[in-house]
């Protein structure tokens, strides 16, 4: 075969194999029908937008926008189901996992670091507010390296988790209007919530010491 002949040929097979791909759907390349090596497993709706995840043993970790983080059992990748999660306060788009912590990335909440130690009911440990939007986070030892957007890099030390706001009744980490009426709606229900003094009797005392633990605000 001569060197025009060839070059013909050449054409003819790569514009044959474009066609090919034209007529492909996205769905039909994300079943595999282009690559006989590879097949769908499985997936998992989660309630909003899933912006990434940490895998750790067979159990995914979701950061999912504005539902949170959502902790997922993958150990059949074509039935993952469903474990627990923890309702972040603000947009979660970044999640690491340093033992039984995990450290998400909150947007305008900044870092919040749950305790994962039990899947099925995980806990705030604490927070720390950035200047910015984070968008991601890394942890090293006990360092955490967020990605806040317009500001930059925050480094905070991680080694002692703040700790348990009392104060805080919502369990969102901010101390606000929010929190003063959930104890005035456990004080007037006699709510173990509003019994500051934990004595089972509700009054001024009461009053004073959550004031005085709302005013000291959170570490």
């Amino acid at each position: 075969m001569d060197q025009s002949a060839a070059s013909l040929l050449s054409v003819f097979i790569t514009g044959l194999i474009l066609g090919m791909l034209s007529f492909a759907t996205p769905q039909a390349i994300a079943d595999g029908a282009l690559c006989r090596y590879r097949d769908y497993l499985g997936s998992y709706d989660t309630p909003d937008r899933a912006s990434a995840v940490t895998i750790v043993g067979i159990t995914a970790y979701i950061a999912d926008f504005r539902s949170g983080l959502q902790i997922i059992d993958v150990r059949n990748p074509s039935s993952p189901a469903f474990l627990g999660s923890h309702d972040t306060p603000g947009s979660a788009g970044g999640v690491t996992l340093v033992g039984s912590a995990a450290y998400v990335a909150e947007g305008d909440s900044g870092l919040q670091i749950i305790d994962i130690s039990d899947p099925t009911t995980p806990a705030l440990l604490g927070w720390h507010r950035t200047p910015g939007m984070a968008t991601g986070v890394a942890v090293v030892g006990t360092t955490a390296y967020v990605a806040d957007q317009r500001s930059g890099l925050q480094i905070i030390d991680v080694s002692v988790c703040p700790e348990s706001c009392i104060a805080d009744l919502t369990d969102d980490g901010i101390l606000d209007f929010f929190d003063v009426s959930a104890f005035l709606d456990g004080f007037g229900n006699r709510g173990e919530v509003a019994d500051f003094t934990d004595d089972g009797v509700f009054d001024f005392f009461d009053v004073s010491e959550f004031l005085d633990a709302f005013g000291a605000g959170c570490p």
